[in-house]
């Protein structure tokens, strides 16, 4: 009996263990933002529409991601921490928009 509770209770801790991962990966993303232009970013063109910043394993590699189509453009750019708002940064660029820096 005492074997059937010891193994019991090594995988409910097991169990646990794969959701604190999870609640650790869903801080690590930022509120959605729309962007009512089309802008570049890296030499790439990225459509208007709703996007998230997201953080990478260290702090100094995140990403941006296109909520419609799931498309990822890397960012260099430290997003701050993870109680502060990162703002996007903006400047025209001819007839159009580029993404110059977070703050």
């Amino acid at each position: 009996m005492r074997k059937l509770l010891q193994a019991l209770s090594l995988t409910a801790c097991a169990a646990v263990i794969p959701g604190t991962g999870a609640l650790q990966a869903a801080s690590r993303r930022s509120e959605p933002v729309q962007i009512p232009f089309e802008f570049k970013l890296n030499n790439k063109v990225l459509p208007a529409g709703t996007y998230r910043l997201q953080r990478g394993s260290t702090d100094a590699f995140s990403s941006l991601v296109n909520l419609k189509t799931g498309q990822r453009v890397p960012l260099l750019s430290p997003l701050g921490n993870e109680t502060t708002k990162t703002g996007l940064v903006f400047e025209r660029d001819g007839d159009g928009f580029v993404l110059k820096k977070l703050r």
